[in-house]
């Protein structure tokens, strides 16, 4: 089985002062890291861009670092 999401992060290690969208790949229990990514000072654009996509919003849970707002699972 195969799953792509994408995790939210406000300000990560890499990109300080960004709201940032990385795209992952969950394979067979395998968590495959792409290039893929949105970024932007603001959350509004990053969220924009999925707006109309048939995702499903997954809220962070307490055991995500304090970066992660949540993911989208395509």
């Amino acid at each position: 089985m195969t799953i792509a999401m994408w995790t939210i992060y406000d300000s990560p290690d890499d990109m300080p002062g960004y709201f940032v969208a990385r795209r992952f790949i969950v394979k067979d229990g395998q968590i495959i890291v792409t290039t893929e990514h949105l970024a932007d000072k603001s959350l509004t654009p990053v969220l924009a861009w999925f707006a109309d996509k048939p995702y499903t919003w997954l809220p962070r849970s307490p055991e995500d670092h304090p970066n992660v707002l949540g993911s989208y699972m395509e």
